[in-house]
């Protein structure tokens, strides 16, 4: 916007008419050559401005900047979580595990202890471990914690019983405007509808929203949520719905929150390979793209089209 009309050429050319006829400013003169870097650098100046001009709108703002902005009405970037799951040591009888004990998948994922624990009579040692990092890469299935990098005594191995759900990626500048407008576009008051969407957004790990007011009678709420990748929300996040929606709602109202139901869908493609594909690399291509179809109607469409 300010560079179009401000750039370089056009930046010389103006200071150069600012300079009486009299005064030698032909290429070549000492005004020429002055006036030559200076109007590069007022070009970029002027580029700078676009740049903060687009940082000041919510639309066209981004990372820090946007965080600010949001801030501003209240809207605070979700973090993420680190994935958190209980784990089993097995080996000898009445050995320690320190605290921040290092243990890993097959793949190198690290997760580390969160206190320390000592074996039982069975040689047996149940405690939580967290994720090295906040993500939903460190959400795996059951049985899939097994390495002991830096070696216990006395402990031969260790594993997760239940599968890991509860790492949360953190919000990303897309899901962060979205909550912004949102709440600028939709005001909340008094446990309205909007409220209470804008409640449960304000979780980490949650995508979207849904309210049903009066869904039993007077004083009722229903909440239906789905998580960031729109899928099913775990036990944990849901936990974390409730608490955070008791904590806000007015006194009286009876409120529910539940996750959207996950429906499976079996799919049947009949294929012509072409020259250099193999049925797995298409098989995975077309898994990748009908998930991402769904994901993207999810809790905005009612139907899935196939045409």
């Amino acid at each position: 916007m300010y560079k179009e009309n401000n750039t370089q050429e056009i930046v010389k050319d103006r200071m150069l008419d600012n300079i009486t006829d009299d005064v030698a400013k032909d290429e070549g003169s000492f005004i020429f050559d002055a006036v030559i870097p200076v109007s590069f650098e007022v070009e970029t100046g002027y580029e700078k401005l676009d740049e903060v001009l687009k940082l000041v709108f919510a639309r066209t703002s981004e990372d820090e900047w946007l965080e600010m902005r949001s801030e501003e009405h209240g809207v605070i970037k979700r973090t993420g979580e680190e994935a958190i799951t209980e784990v089993k040591f097995s080996g000898s009888v009445g050995v320690t595990i320190p605290e921040n004990s290092l243990i890993q998948t097959e793949s190198g994922l690290s997760y580390y202890t969160v206190e320390e624990v000592i074996t039982n009579d069975n040689g047996e040692a149940f405690v939580n471990v967290k994720a090295e990092e906040i993500g939903v890469q460190y959400n795996v299935p059951a049985n899939a914690i097994t390495e002991i990098p830096v070696k216990i005594t006395g402990i031969k191995s260790v594993t997760n019983p239940d599968i890991v759900d509860s790492g949360v990626n953190p919000e990303t500048d897309q899901e962060l405007l979205d909550r912004l407008l949102l709440k600028v576009r939709n005001p909340a008051t008094s446990g309205n509808d909007n409220h209470y969407k804008q409640w449960a957004l304000e979780v980490d790990g949650i995508g979207d929203a849904r309210v049903k007011p009066l869904w039993a009678g007077d004083g009722t709420v229903k909440v239906i949520v789905i998580s960031s990748d729109r899928t099913a929300v775990d036990s944990i996040t849901l936990q974390n719905v409730r608490d955070y929606i008791e904590s806000s709602k007015p006194i009286g109202a009876t409120v529910s929150v539940i996750s959207a139901n996950t429906l499976d869908i079996n799919i049947e493609v009949d294929v012509d390979l072409a020259e250099d594909y193999t049925l797995a690399e298409v098989e995975s291509n077309i898994s990748e793209r009908i998930i991402n179809y769904l994901q993207s109607i999810a809790f905005s469409e009612t139907y899935a089209s196939y045409a």
